[in-house]
């Protein structure tokens, strides 16, 4: 059984985009499998070293965008984070560190109410991405 999952988010690379998280963001990952999602309610550790490598980004004015992609295959995490064509992928974890680091992530980026989500479903992916307006 293959238990991969993929997702992606889009957030604007702009003053303050990437900030603390207002809201829950159970809805673009609810394709995740349960284990993955039940970590999303606990805070972790590891937001303050990933808000800062996303944070090297913001003030980059190559692109509008910053893409953040995880994918969870069985016990393994793998983050990328994409600006303008230039990638800073995290090596594999392990379940429990890559659990720590995938709800990391998504903690890091902040959704606003005028916020749209497309959702396009791929075989065994998801792809979502999060427009902020």
């Amino acid at each position: 059984m293959n238990t991969k999952k993929q997702f992606r988010v889009t957030v604007p690379c702009q003053f303050n985009a990437i900030a603390a998280v207002q809201r829950r963001i159970d809805r673009v990952v609810e394709d995740l499998n349960v284990s993955v999602r039940q970590c999303f309610t606990i805070r972790l550790e590891f937001e303050e070293s990933l808000r800062a490598l996303v944070g090297r980004f913001e003030t980059d004015q190559s692109t509008d965008l910053i893409s953040i992609a995880c994918s969870v295959n069985s016990s393994k995490l793998r983050i990328e984070i994409e600006n303008g064509g230039k990638r800073v992928p995290t090596p594999h974890t392990d379940s429990k560190s890559g659990m720590r680091l995938l709800n990391a992530a998504m903690n890091v980026i902040q959704f606003n109410d005028n916020a749209l989500i497309m959702e396009k479903d791929f075989p065994q992916s998801t792809e979502k991405r999060v427009l902020v307006s």
